[in-house]
């Protein structure tokens, strides 16, 4: 008999979607969503601590890409996001699609509901292809494709983040990682490795987290070292 732990996910928004942390500004989400793709929301990502406990993540409607450029995604997602490139230049995220997630997690739609799998998941279009060469092939061209979850609904607690690429230069990013406390989030900044073209990159972490932040996504100097800071 497992026991869910739902976390209050009442994250600031003016936080995660990189607003001014005034009181009275709150994010006008039909706005924003008219604007840029959206998440539904309106669950909880049972992210796994062991094989008995879990924690409820609450995935509220939101964008997945930030105003500033950054991508917002919540355990159990796999993104494809297409970048605006100019030469060398890599622009902003201009599109994100939501695909079938490579690390399905377990969901609860309210607080009291047993886990269950997401039966949104099966709606979803699927990457093509086994290995990064190939899914990445399949995808439009300038593309990242980032999966975020755990391995196994059942544990272990880590977390893993899984990117891959098919745009001409080798990529670096921050992140910033969401440590799960009964108060809500804290944000902590995250060592990433630069992500060669159509290889595998995996960030681990050895604990359950909440939403994760990648910003600044960049081209990284064709002469630069693979350093992971």
């Amino acid at each position: 008999m497992f026991r869910v732990r739902i976390v209050n996910a009442a994250v600031v928004a003016a936080s995660l979607l990189a607003l001014p942390a005034a009181a009275a500004d709150v994010p006008d989400i039909d706005a924003i969503c008219a604007k840029t793709a959206c998440r539904t929301g309106g669950y909880f990502a049972v992210v796994s601590v062991d094989a008995a406990h879990f924690i409820g993540v609450n995935v509220s409607r939101s964008p997945y890409l930030l105003e500033d450029g950054a991508i917002l995604l919540f355990p159990g997602e796999t993104l494809a996001v297409t970048f605006a490139v100019d030469g060398d230049t890599l622009g902003k995220p201009i599109s994100a699609v939501r695909y079938a997630p490579h690390l399905p997690l377990l969901i609860a739609r309210t607080q009291g509901d047993k886990p269950a799998a997401n039966p949104d998941d099966a709606t979803l279009p699927v990457v093509l292809g086994k290995m990064p060469a190939d899914e990445v092939a399949s995808l439009p061209p300038n593309t990242l494709l980032i999966s975020y979850g755990q391995f196994k609904p059942e544990g272990p607690a880590g977390m893993v983040l899984t990117l891959e690429h098919n745009l001409p230069h080798t990529l670096k990013l921050d992140a910033v990682i969401t440590e799960i406390s009964t108060a809500g989030y804290k944000q902590h900044a995250s060592s990433t490795c630069p992500v060669l073209p159509k290889i595998w990159d995996n960030e681990s972490w050895p604990y359950p987290l909440g939403p994760i932040i990648l910003a600044k996504v960049r081209f990284q100097p064709d002469s630069g070292d693979i350093v992971c800071n």
